[in-house]
């Protein structure tokens, strides 16, 4: 497991991007986690269901002008063997963007696929004003694993980092293989839309979204 980039305090990059704070590790989870949940996603893609997103008025509802992208349903034992190493990591994860330790973690997590022509617009990650009811605790930080088969077969699906001052522009990170990026769920964000030629779902790009969080005192 390799860090190939932090940049929670801004001590070696420019200093409007210290108002993106962020840390990218490379072969988190290993070569032969991720080809073999690229092999049950590729198994499983009837239960894929076009993703919900959380609104003022509704917990859960579809609205493809904001998001087009694809979870899976029903659980996995390999996002289990995932979230047990973001748990054992949690500290470290959170330290690496300038972030304290949560002595009560919650954790979500999902798989993911972007296929052709899929994105997800800009926005945050937090709960904030009328949808902070729909959720019993805080999303305090924004994990997303990438995978997909290699060589890569999509074009885009980049993930775009934007600074809160909004003077300092965005930071677009590729979406590398057996690649965990983490940022606060306070940062805005997007993804940039995917092109799949041809479509098939086997050559969709794939992510693990994770969110640490801690319960409402």
């Amino acid at each position: 497991m390799n860090r190939v980039e932090h940049d929670a305090d801004g001590g070696v990059k420019e200093k409007a991007q210290t108002r993106m704070p962020h840390a990218a590790i490379d072969h988190f989870m290993g070569e032969t986690y991720a080809s073999q949940l690229l092999a049950e996603a590729c198994a499983r893609e009837a239960d894929f269901a076009r993703t919900e997103v959380t609104s003022d008025e509704e917990p859960r509802a579809l609205d493809l002008d904001a998001r087009r992208s694809w979870t899976l349903r029903g659980g996995s034992a390999l996002l289990n063997r995932f979230e047990a190493q973001v748990r054992s990591q949690a500290d470290g994860l959170l330290a690496a963007v300038g972030m304290a330790p949560i002595a009560d973690l919650v954790l979500e997590c999902g798989l993911f696929a972007h296929r052709h022509g899929d994105y997800f617009r800009r926005h945050i990650d937090l709960f904030a004003a009328e949808r902070r009811r729909h959720a019993t605790h805080d999303r305090i930080a924004t994990l997303v694993y990438h995978l997909h088969i290699q060589p890569k077969r999509f074009g885009g699906g980049e993930l775009v980092l934007y600074s809160l001052a909004g003077a300092a522009g965005a930071l677009r990170l590729p979406p590398e293989h057996d690649r965990l990026v983490v940022f606060p769920a306070y940062l805005p964000h997007e993804v940039e839309p995917v092109s799949v030629p041809g479509d098939a779902f086997a050559h969709a790009r794939f992510s693990i979204n994770c969110w640490l969080g801690r319960p409402r005192g």
